[in-house]
Order: structure tokens, then sequence, then C-alpha cells
């Protein structure tokens, strides 16, 4: 089957596809929700990211 022929249920049954459509959607909540640009432990965060050992308090720089 196509994915022209499959039902919109269908392409979403994609749990990757979910997954990322998810992410996207905390990322744009946390953007849409601060007044500054994003360090990138808050894109980490939103992105629910962990950084490995020993990164962790280095974040505070701002994202470019």
């Amino acid at each position: 089957m196509s994915a022209a022929e499959a039902s919109p249920v269908e392409e979403l049954s994609d749990t990757v596809l979910a997954q990322e459509i998810e992410l996207l959607g905390d990322m744009i909540e946390t953007v849409a929700t601060t007044d500054h640009p994003l360090c990138q432990a808050e894109i980490d965060r939103a992105l629910h990211i962990t950084p490995p050992s020993g990164e962790a308090a280095a974040g505070g720089q701002a994202a470019s």
C-alpha cells in the first residue's frame, strides 16, 4: 500500500513519527513560553535529552 493509499490513522501509527511530533510540540511549547534565547541545557530539557555525566553543570550558554 502506498502512502497516498494509506488512511491517516495508519500513517500516524508509526511510533518514531509520533515521538518526533511530540518532541517538536514540546520544543515549540518551550520556545513560546520563554522571553530569551534558549541555552543548550534548556533545549536539551525540552527534547528530553540527558547530557553525558560531567557535562550537566556546563550548560547555560545560549545556543546558536
